[in-house]
């Protein structure tokens, strides 16, 4: 039973070994594609073993859907699709892309794409297309199917007549129809014989093999009568695809009269080099063949076509496709575990990047151990996750490959996976024994107990198998456990690679057992190892025994261990011997078993060889097999090549001894080769030794050739089959007759295609020819003896072939003459014989001659015929004949005359792209069979490339051409043809096609920035093949860029049209902003396409708002920190590139005069900067602006900040006076320089003795205290002073040292000192006066020199101060304080400066521009306070003030943005620490600029039939620009004037469009800027519908005389009837509104109503409306046709009308919509437009303030004021006249005045976008 299990392990074993993982057997299809009526089958054949599993998936890797209805899967993964209706919504359900995969457990893999494509059978229309054919070029046909089917058939052949045209294997020159490789048919040299049989292609579909064949197709030659230029075809190749190895025709697809001679060239490196040639790549007429291409054919080749005209080349690409291949090396690895592995994807450089790696199907992750480059994936440090199927994937286009290669589990040691434990049990229970184990290979499982196979018992069970997993799982079972079963088992798993033990001991208690041992062979030299098998639970000790001698533990060789095993490592023969195993427990029970060691000797083998050189037929040969050493019995035996030689005779076996054996060959043959194996094997050992024998057998003949003869055309073979040892070498000589020359076959080697040679010699001519005849020599050699060779010959018959291609046309005018020539090549006797019409040709003697011409290796036969008749019409045949075959030549020979030219040639239609055409014609025999319609544009010639034509078959008398251009001229003829020919030219009819809406978009679109509000768009006109038509105007649209907003459209009508290319400026618009521009072209059938957008960018200006949010931090005593944000970024108007920050101490209160400006400017890169170098603790004040490349911007708002405190400077001055004989009174002034807040005083006094400071004292005096009295002095005694002035910062400088000496009774003397006092006005004044002196002196007061005893003196002991209780300006002047006692006399002085508000400043014009004024002023008397601000305000003459403030230390100031040319009033104040200084003396101003000058007539207007063009720009605007255009215009004969727009803004040009032709007309055109407004009449007169200037006729006479008397007299009648009419119906209107009006007509009008009468004569347009039938101008009831008639109308109705031309409505509406042709001929293209009619600052039109709204709207709150247009009453309150008023009250006051109704006109204001949505303009 043991046996039995191991066996099923071991074929286990084996099986796996065998297993691998899946692969393909044959790739599947890339695409497939099938019918609905056929189905379709896809195999997936894959194999592997265990047998994969199949199963197929979608493109994004999920499982097929299946759908019983239309496809299914069967068991072995082939995959079906079921025949489906013919409903084209199945098409997408079965249109998939599908994937194969293939599993099994050692892997997987999928396919690459297969594209399912069904389709639905139907009828394919399959024509013929090719273009004209100049006589003599060549013809291209080609094969047009539909394009939904053009990837599942293919071009089979062509057929002419009864001609088949199959593809060109055979380039012969002389071939006239050619069908390239591409399916195309090319006629080369293409003449009359021709184009009389329809050609047809043939077709078939690859997917159902069904053929299908075209419609019939004429080819149409034309004959050129003068020499042209070599023009390129329209279907002409450039890019040329072929794959590797397949055949290339590029074709020079050129035309001319003459035909032009063709030259090849090579492009490389831009260099031309002629085309090598040779017996690959050559020339067929017109096409470059190049056979079996190569990758390296790949590149460009230049044809060039020249004849005596010119020349013309033709480059053209060829691109050689290699073929898509990919394979994986290695394909299959055995790897252990721990180890690397490499996978090469070999596929070509240029497919390298599309490589993708899966590994089972799924994407290859890179990770640290795995590594993908492109090509190569490597597997570093295998894991046993790293083993299955890995794939490549290369894609090429649509094309899709794979290899796959599978990583295979190494060599791996067996571990044992689980391992039985060791037990102790008593007798009876079962026990279960377990072990498993992995490898690779799978290992095998062993079990032995104590060394020993398990025994032969019904309770012992052993059970083995393998998991899924591999893993070997094998177990012992013994059902009922005695003592004899304990002992140590062992676990033993082992494969090719190692081996892995396991050994635990089963312990059963009972009594020591020693089961009986077999004898045990052992080999000399190795070791042995013995185990006692005992058993028995508890066991004291096992001994093993020799001969009855205990043998020891540390014996040398012989060890003996614990657990009973016994080692003899070396064996020797003197261990031969009987041992004895003894085991013994506690208790004195023992076991004794023994066993016999019996010592062998291995056999060993002495090597031998055979002799090299050794060849067949040889006598003999012997070779012994000697065994050195080994213990007998020995076994010796002979083996070749694994097979026994005991069944062969002739080799014979002779055992000389029992140590020698010799092996006997007598006759040596080929068949003794092979390797001879000596086998020598005893009881322990089996050894070899192997030597190979080699016979050589010279080659001798199997099959040999012989002479043959064959036909021409049939296949040739000749036998050359021989044998050898080694191989032979078999070579074939030709000697061509046909050729005269000799050339030799080798090995596989072919010569061409006809030629093969087979691998066994055979060498076979498919189709034989004349060149073939000669001899031909078979060699054969192998280097043994001497070669073999054998010389036959190949004899041709050839029966006659004509050396003309194809069948012969001929044609030939009645009553000429005509030669038909035959020649034909063959063996002789060669025949000829004409024939026609199926018999023998009869020859009419004067009219028909047959010459036959004999020349060497040819017959030659001419049929002259005479005065040819329609009866020699026919086919005739040249029939050639020899004893070896017939052949056949047929020629077509055509008398004709060509029929008349189609007559009465007319257009009986014409649109833009077709025209159809008509004519007559005459009967012709033949009937005509069809009509050629050619067609050509107006400037070229008939016999140009480009001359279009159309063929019309059976009797028509119409044709409809298509594919014409618009606003094209054409030139048009027909041509009748019949079997016999084309008519003469007749009549060339011409026409123009109408025109559409332009197709092309203007060119070369350029945007230049004029300013930052302009720029200047440039253009080329459309092409002129797209503009179909004339381009009458272009609209320029604009948008702020990146905004999805609608254009604003301009349009520009054209008037210069030798113009090509344009310009036009747009204003107005946003500083340095981008701006999306298009341009569109317009004719007079529409607009045509936008053009791309083109993106412009204004010029930079200076910033408009100041940086914000400025702030400031003291860093220090002389330094502050700035920080500031940028200004809106809307206002930036450019890049800011930095800032510039201003900063100016303020001046002290008392500093008068102030210093002078010290300003001063830092530039700063980013928005924070530290400014240093300042004054300690003074305010400065700070400003920050910032500029761009264009200028700087506006100042942010003063902020002032102040530096901290730092020591003070030295007190001004310090005076002592001796006040007694140990005293000093010592004063001093406060510092120039406090730096701070003065905390105290420091007075220092020191004694000096001799020149040395003796002692030294000093004394702390409060802030506010400016005098000490130093007492304790010594008298006598020299004493210095000095004294200093603390901050918190410290301590600063000293004041200057005064040296004193106290004495007694000092001499009067003043010890307060004299400064300059600064006081606001009405505060008190105190100015002290001490003194010291003995005796007491007397104190005097003076004012400016005058003692002033008006002043408030107040004196004690020593002390005299004067006090001014409420300071007035008069009270400033110098006080000065006199001391003096007898002669002694002593005196100071004060300096008092009153503070007062200063006295206005003298302000005076600087500068004037159009837009600015420059003011300097003088301060005058300041009020003993400095300047800390201006202040100024201005206005324009009757507008608002205005007001700026102006830094102090400024000296002069520009007022910006201001009108041109209008008067301005400014007034200035400036501002001390005390106040505000009263207003300055008004001046008055006016900026620079006039009204616009209107321009002449010639230079302002230009005038077609129905427009007139307005130059606006040559208006001169000087430096007041136009801010708006009002334009009007009449009939000359009309009163009425008709406004156009009253809100034009200033462009290049306008056009005034639907003015009738010949027709004068008066316009009249006002153009306003800020200086006023200038109006100009012009007349003119529109031209007539030929273009040209109407003569004008005078008068009423001369119209009336054209009409006729009776004519006249009715026009007279009937106008003084409506006369008479119309002046009763006013009369009635009148009578009945005299009561509505407010005074009666004898009333004198109020001056303001005079007034308000010329204002609207000069004013109203802003208000006016033409007449529309639709709708009426004002919805107040009035009914008018005119503007005169508006005008009494509205007097009538309102009483306050606006007092001054400023006064009217800045906002005005004019509804303008085109009106109808009515009697007086008026029509004109109207607009819808609203107007601001106020002042724009700086030439911009801007909006008004907030506030100014706000008034507006309270002004209308008071009035009634209706919208759309309507006028109604305003409030009586704002009647009466206008009173006088001073320039003063202008000033103080607003004096904007506007009317309410004008000022409610601004609700509907005009929107561009929806003016020209309304109008399509």
């Amino acid at each position: 039973m043991l046996s039995w299990k191991t066996s099923i392990l071991v074929l286990g074993i084996f099986v796996r070994a065998n297993c691998y993982g899946p692969s393909f057997s044959r790739p599947l299809p890339t695409s497939l594609t099938y019918t609905n009526s056929t189905g379709a089958t896809v195999h997936c054949t894959v194999k592997g073993e265990p047998r994969p599993s199949v199963e197929w998936m979608t493109r994004d890797g999920g499982a097929l859907s299946i759908d019983p209805r239309l496809y299914k899967i069967h068991s072995n993964g082939t995959l079906e699709f079921f025949r489906f209706g013919g409903e084209t919504r199945d098409l997408d359900v079965l249109d998939l892309q599908l994937r194969c995969r293939a599993s099994n457990p050692y892997g997987t893999i999928i396919s690459s794409l297969v594209h399912i494509r069904p389709v639905v059978e139907s009828s394919t229309l399959v024509q013929v297309v090719g273009e004209p054919v100049v006589r003599l070029n060549t013809g291209i046909l080609k094969c047009q199917v539909p394009v939904s089917l053009r990837h599942q058939t293919e071009v089979v052949s062509w057929k002419f007549g009864n001609n088949y045209i199959y593809p060109t294997k055979n380039w012969n020159s002389g071939l006239d129809l050619v069908m390239v490789p591409n399916g195309e048919l090319h006629i080369t040299s293409a003449d009359y014989r021709h184009a009389h049989h329809p050609y047809f292609c043939i077709v078939r579909n690859t997917e159902t093999g069904l053929s299908q064949e075209s419609l019939p197709f004429h080819l149409t030659l034309r004959d050129l009568n003068a020499p042209s230029r070599p023009e390129q075809m329209s279907d002409q190749e450039f890019y040329v695809n072929v794959k590797q190895g397949e055949t290339a025709a590029l074709s020079c697809r050129i035309q001319s009269f003459p035909p032009p001679s063709l030259s090849w060239f090579n492009v490389r490196s831009n260099l031309l080099q002629p085309v090598n040639q040779g017996s690959r790549i050559f020339l067929a007429s017109h096409i470059l063949v190049i056979m079996d291409t190569q990758e390296s054919d790949s590149g460009q080749y230049r044809c060039t076509a020249r004849n005596e005209v010119g020349e013309t080349s033709v480059t053209i690409h060829l691109q050689v496709e290699p073929p898509l291949i990919v394979d994986i090396v290695p394909p299959e690895q055995v790897i252990d575990i721990g180890r690397q592995a490499r996978l090469e994807c070999l596929t070509e450089e240029r497919d390298r990047a599309s490589i993708i790696w899966r590994k089972d199907g799924e994407l290859v992750v890179p990770s640290p151990n795995i590594i993908q480059n492109r090509q190569t994936l490597q597997i570093f440090n295998i894991e046993r996750e790293n083993y299955g199927m890995y794939q490549c994937f290369v894609t090429r286009a649509n094309l899709e490959l794979q290899a796959s290669a599978e990583l295979r589990l190494g060599d791996a040691e067996p571990y044992l996976v689980y391992e039985f434990i060791e037990q102790t049990i008593q007798p009876g229970p079962p026990v279960c024994l377990k072990c498993s184990s992995k490898g690779s290979p799978p290992p095998e499982i062993s079990w032995t107990k104590n060394g020993l196979e398990l025994p032969s018992s019904p309770r012992y069970m052993i059970g083995q198998y393998v998991s899924p997993h591999s893993e070997v799982i094998s177990h012992v079972n013994i059902s009922s456990a005695m003592v004899e079963d304990g002992g140590l088992f062992t676990c033993t798993a082992k494969n090719r690679a190692g081996v892995a033990v396991h050994s635990a001991r089963l312990n059963i208690y009972g009594p020591p057992h020693v089961h009986p041992m077999p004898d045990v062979k052992a080999v000399v030299g190795r070791a042995v190892y013995v185990m006692c098998p005992a058993s028995g639970y508890p066991l004291d000790k096992i001994i093993w025994s020799k001969d009855g001698q205990e043998l020891g533990s540390d014996a040398g060789k012989i060890r003996v261990y614990t657990n009973g095993t016994m080692v003899i490592n070396p064996v020797s023969s003197a261990d031969t011997g009987t041992y004895t195993c003894t085991a013994a427990n506690r208790q004195g029970q023992a076991s004794t078993q023994s066993t016999k060691l019996r010592v062998i000797v291995a056999p060993r083998i002495q090597p031998f060889s055979f002799l090299g050189d050794l060849v067949e037929g040889s006598k003999g040969i012997r070779q012994t097999c000697f065994v050195v050493e080994g213990d007998p019995p020995l076994l010796v035996s002979w083996f070749r090549d694994g097979q026994d030689l005991g069944l062969d005779d002739s080799v014979r076996v002779t055992r000389i001894d029992a140590l020698t054996s010799m092996l006997a060959i007598s006759d040596l043959e080929s068949r003794h080769s092979g390797n001879y194996t000596c086998v020598v094997k005893n009881e322990v050992a089996r050894v070899a030794q192997t030597a190979t024998l080699l016979v050589k057998v010279p080659p001798t003949w199997v099959n040999a050739p012989v002479t043959q003869s064959a036909v021409e055309g049939q296949a040739v073979t000749f036998n050359c089959m021989v044998r050898g040892v080694p191989s032979p070498t078999v070579k074939w000589t030709v000697k061509s007759e046909g050729e005269d020359k000799t050339y030799s076959l080798t090995g596989l080697s072919t010569r061409g295609e006809d030629v093969k040679l087979l691998e066994n010699g055979t060498l076979i001519i498919w189709r034989a020819s004349l060149r073939d005849k000669g001899e031909y020599t078979c060699s054969a050699e192998n280097g043994v003896g001497e070669a073999i060779t054998k010389t036959v010959k190949l004899n041709i018959n050839a029966p006659p072939r004509f050396v003309m291609d194809g069948e012969g046309v001929l044609s030939v005018h009645q009553g000429k003459s005509v030669q038909l020539e035959c020649r034909a090549r063959g063996d002789e006797p060669i025949s000829i014989t004409w024939r026609k019409g199926g018999a023998d040709l009869r020859v009419e003697p004067g009219r028909t001659t047959v010459t036959v011409v004999r020349e060497v290796g040819e017959v030659g036969s001419r049929l002259e015929i005479s005065d040819a008749k329609q009866t020699d019409s026919g086919r005739y045949e040249c029939q050639a004949y020899n004893p070896f075959g017939k052949s056949y030549y047929h020629i077509q020979l055509q008398v004709w005359e060509p029929p008349a030219s189609p007559g009465n040639l007319s257009l009986s239609s014409v649109t833009s792209r077709t025209a159809r055409i008509a004519w007559s014609v005459s009967q012709a025999k033949p009937k005509i069979e069809k009509f050629t319609v050619q067609w050509k544009n107006q400037h070229e010639n008939w016999d140009s490339a480009t001359v279009k034509d159309k063929t019309l078959y059976g009797q028509v008398e119409e044709a409809l051409i298509t594919g014409l251009r618009p606003a094209m001229l054409y030139q048009v003829r027909v041509f009748a043809e019949n079997e016999l020919g084309r008519s003469k030219e007749g009549r060339v009819l011409q026409f123009i096609t109408d025109g559409e809406r332009p197709e092309g978009v203007p060119r070369n679109i350029r945007i230049s920035p004029l300013s930052p509000t302009e720029l200047e768009v440039m253009w080329d006109q459309p092409d002129k093949e797209m503009s179909h038509g004339t381009i009458i105007r272009y609209n320029i649209g604009i948008r702020e860029f990146g905004r999805d907003t609608p254009y604003q459209f301009f349009d520009v009508d054209r008037y210069h049209w030798d113009k090509t290319r344009h310009r036009f400026k747009i204003r107005r618009l946003r500083k340095y902003s981008k701006y999306e521009i298009v341009v569109q072209a317009v004719n007079r059938h529409g607009e045509g396409p936008l053009s791309d957008i083109v993106v412009g960018q204004t010029q930079e200006a200076a910033p408009e708002s100041a940086p914000e949010g400025v702030e400031c931090l003291p860093l220090s005593s002389t330094g502050v920190h700035l920080k500031w944000r940028a200004p809106p970024h809307n206002t930036w108007n450019g890049q800011i590139r930095g800032y510039r920050v201003l900063y100016v101490p303020f001046p002290e209160q008392n500093e008068v005069p102030a210093r002078l400006n010290t300003a001063r400017l830092s530039a700063v890169i980013g928005t924070t900067t530290a400014l240093s170098g300042l004054a300690p603790m003074t305010n400065y004040s700070i400003q920050v602006l910032a500029y761009t490349a264009a200028g700087d911007g506006q100042f942010s708002a003063a902020v002032t900040c102040s530096t901290e405190q730092d020591v003070p400077g030295p007190p001004k001055s310090i005076k002592v006076t001796v006040s007694g004989g140990s005293s000093v009174v010592v004063s001093w002034s406060s510092p120039y320089h406090p730096n701070g807040d003065i905390l105290k005083y420091r007075v220092y006094q020191r004694e000096i003795h001799f020149g040395r400071e003796k002692s030294h004292t000093k004394y702390d005096r409060p802030a506010s205290s400016n005098t000490f009295d130093v007492t304790g002095l010594r008298e006598g005694v020299q004493h210095q002073f000095w004294v200093t002035a603390f901050t918190i910062k410290g301590e600063g400088r000293s004041s200057q040292i005064v040296t004193k000496t106290p004495v007694m009774n000092p001499m009067p003397q003043i010890s307060s000192l004299g400064e300059t006092v600064h006081l606001p006005w009405r505060t008190p004044v105190y100015l002290p006066c001490r003194h010291v002196g003995t005796p007491t002196p007397i104190t005097r007061w003076y004012f400016q020199g005058v003692e002033a005893n008006w002043v408030n003196q107040a004196s004690t002991y020593g002390t005299s101060q004067l006090s001014i209780e409420s300071a007035r300006t008069e009270d400033s002047g110098n006080y000065t304080c006199v001391v003096e006692n007898g002669d002694t006399l002593d005196t100071i002085s004060y300096s008092l400066k009153v503070q007062v508000s200063p006295r206005p400043p003298v302000i005076r014009v600087h500068r004037v521009t159009s837009n600015s004024i420059t003011l300097r002023w003088a301060n005058g008397d300041i009020g003993n306070s400095p300047i800390v601000g201006y202040r100024i305000r201005y206005k324009i003459t009757y507008g608002e003030w205005m007001e700026k403030k102006v830094s102090f230390y400024a000296e002069e100031d520009t007022l910006q943005n201001l009108y041109c040319g209008r008067q301005y009033h400014m007034v200035m104040y400036q501002t001390n620490y005390i106040g505000e200084s009263d207003p300055s003396q008004i001046i008055n101003t006016k900026t620079v600029g006039e009204k616009p000058t209107a321009p002449p007539t010639e230079n302002f207007l230009v005038v077609n039939s129905t427009l007139a063009i307005l130059l606006l720009d040559a208006w001169e605007q000087d430096s007041c620009p136009v801010l708006y255009f009002v334009i009007e215009y009449k009939l000359s004969s009309d009163d009425n004037w008709i406004v156009v727009t009253n809100n034009l803004e200033p462009q290049d040009t306008y056009s005034i469009r639907g003015l009738n032709q010949a027709t004068a007309y008066d316009l009249k055109v006002t153009a306003h800027n800020h200086a006023g407004a200038s109006t100009r009449v012009y007349n003119f007169m529109t031209l007539d519908s030929l273009g040209s200037t109407p003569i004008q006729r005078g008068g009423l006479t001369s119209i009336l005389s054209g009409l006729g008397f009776r004519t006249s007299i009715s026009i007279l009648i009937s106008v003084i009837c409506l006369i008479l009419a119309s002046l009763g119906v006013c009369f009635c209107i009148r009578k009945k509104q005299v009561s509505k009006r407010p005074g009666r007509y004898d009333e004198i009008p109020k001056s303001s109503t005079l007034e308000n009468r010329q204002n609207i004569d000069q004013q109203f347009y802003a208000t006016v409306q033409r007449k529309t039938p639709a709708l009426t101008p004002f919805s107040s009831g009035y009914e008018v046709d005119t503007i005169e008639q508006l005008k009494r109308a509205v007097r009538s109705k309102v009483e306050k009308i606006p007092e001054t031309a400023n006064e009217i409505s800045p906002y005005a509406t004019s509804n303008l919509q085109t009106l109808p042709v009515g009697p007086a001929g008026r029509n004109t293209l109207g607009r819808k437009e609203t107007m601001r009619m106020t002042d724009y600052p700086g030439g911009t039109m801007g909006r008004m303030t907030d506030a100014r709204v706000r008034q507006l709207q309270e002004k209308g709150r008071r009035g009634t004021v209706s919208t759309g247009g309507t006028l109604r009453r305003a409030d009586t309150s704002s009647r009466g006249h206008r009173r006088r008023y001073s320039e003063s009250e202008e000033y103080d006051s607003d004096s904007d005045s506007r009317t309410e109704s004008a000022n409610n006109l601004d609700q509907d204001r005009f929107n561009p976008l929806r003016y020209r949505a309304q109008f399509n303009l």
